[in-house]
């Protein structure tokens, strides 16, 4: 049998649904305003690109906060299919998503990505869960509102970011080609397939990688007037640990004119 004190409880309940229109709807409005304001809720939105001379990625983020709180973000982490955790971004200061306000977040673009195994790389299909840390220490789940990848769910990855001239190189790069323009410098990418990319001062915009040894490009810089037109230059390649390799530069290619004269 019930005890006097729940049967009380239970009329005390039962009560409200005799009570005024108006006292539940403000008791249903009370509830959803404590939940806007107790809880936190933000949602992301993103897409995959790849180019040629960088592979599947996440150029950006779009975060939407769907609480009445403000939230202060310390950094943004993917879990890739339930094994690989990766840090798309950290913020030296917070990042202040607001109530009910929507940011797009630019990621860095990096080298690699490394883990116990050796290399990651994303894939179109990969099952992708996105976490904020909060400067409190909160770890905050969010849902996904749309994406061009499907939507699947904590091994520890680390980015190799190389950065050579201002470039951030990956394994696609094959050279750079930087020069000097009437005292402005510029860079001509030249990827593994031949294709150059960037400030080309040549007129065309495909090379043999054969021909990128010291000997033939040099030839192609003197027969096309861009070794007498540029103020200075110097050729690197990348090599496969996307460490730079000195090929030529201009006063090298000077000294070798005048002795071949």
């Amino acid at each position: 049998m019930l005890n006097q004190n729940v049967i009380n409880d239970l009329s005390w309940f039962f009560s409200l649904f005799k009570s005024s229109p108006i006292v539940i709807i403000g008791g249903i409005f009370t509830i959803y305003f404590a939940v806007q304001k107790l809880t936190k809720k933000v949602s992301v939105s993103f897409s995959m690109s790849s180019n040629r001379f960088y592979d599947q990625h996440i150029p950006a983020l779009v975060l939407s906060n769907k609480r009445d709180n403000v939230i202060a973000i310390e950094s943004i982490f993917v879990k890739v299919n339930s094994k690989y955790r990766i840090k798309l971004k950290s913020f030296d200061s917070p990042l202040v998503l607001k109530a009910h306000d929507t940011l797009k977040v630019d990621l860095p673009k990096y080298s690699a990505i490394y883990h116990d195994e050796g290399e990651f790389k994303f894939d179109f299909f990969d099952n992708l869960n996105f976490y904020i840390n909060t400067i409190s220490g909160v770890v905050i789940h969010c849902d996904i509102e749309s994406s061009v990848a499907p939507q699947l769910d904590s091994g520890m990855t680390s980015v190799n970011t190389i950065i050579y001239e201002g470039l951030i190189l990956t394994r696609r790069y094959a050279f750079v080609f930087t020069y000097y323009e009437e005292k402005t410098k510029k860079n001509l990418i030249i990827d593994i397939t031949g294709f150059m990319d960037g400030d080309n001062p040549f007129s065309f915009n495909y090379i043999n990688i054969n021909d990128m040894t010291n000997g033939n490009f040099k030839k192609i810089l003197i027969d096309h007037g861009v070794h007498d037109y540029l103020d200075n230059y110097h050729l690197v390649k990348v090599k496969q640990n996307l460490q730079t390799e000195t090929v030529l530069f201009k006063h090298q290619v000077e000294k070798e004119i005048k002795a071949d004269n």
